[in-house]
């Protein structure tokens, strides 16, 4: 275990995790229900977003390898895809409409589209390989609970930054996440 790495993989998976771009969703899916439901809705939302994480990063190498395809190219449709992403949060584009507003459909919505999707799950795969799977685990688990810990205080946290703050940090998110996704390409060419 390499402290450094795990907080380097950390903070990459945070960064990816884009939890601040989750709070309006979140408190929209949320709105009507009671704290108790809503702090609930937040536990899960964190839980199975990291189930899902720690899930593929241990069996996605296999899987990649079952269907042929080299870790430097999946590096390189990582960073592409990554790079796009991190082009629709810069320019404002919404990555979610609407939805139900029942639990279940909140906690799928916000675990699994928002929290850790496809851009998490491949730079998981990336740092596994590069960093170890032990630390890359590590840095999953520290990552889900800053997460966690955001979406638990998800009404204070979005009193105190507003909407406009709220767009800033997913702003410099994006551009950091674009940051992240030029090296995953520079990587790739260069294995």
């Amino acid at each position: 275990m390499d402290a450094t790495h795990i907080l380097k993989a950390a903070i990459a998976l945070f960064i990816i995790m884009d939890p601040f771009s989750s709070l309006p969703v979140f408190l929209a899916l949320t709105r009507n229900i009671p704290n108790r439901a809503k702090a609930f809705a937040a536990n899960r939302a964190a839980l199975v977003a990291g189930i899902t994480l720690l899930t593929f990063t241990l069996v996605g190498p296999t899987f990649l390898s079952i269907i042929g395809v080299t870790m430097q190219s999946f590096t390189i449709a990582g960073g592409v895809l990554l790079l796009l992403m991190a082009i629709s949060i810069v320019m404002g584009l919404d990555r979610v409409q609407g939805g139900e507003q029942k639990m279940d459909v909140a906690v799928v919505l916000i675990a699994v589209p928002l929290i850790t999707g496809p851009g998490a799950m491949t730079t998981a795969i990336i740092l596994a390989t590069k960093y170890g799977t032990d630390n890359v685990l590590l840095a999953i688990l520290l990552s889900t609970l800053g997460t966690w810990l955001i979406l638990r205080a998800a009404d204070m946290v979005y009193k105190v930054i507003g909407k406009s703050g709220n767009e800033v940090l997913s702003r410099i998110s994006g551009l950091l996440l674009a940051a992240i996704a030029v090296e995953f390409i520079r990587t790739g060419l260069s294995i």
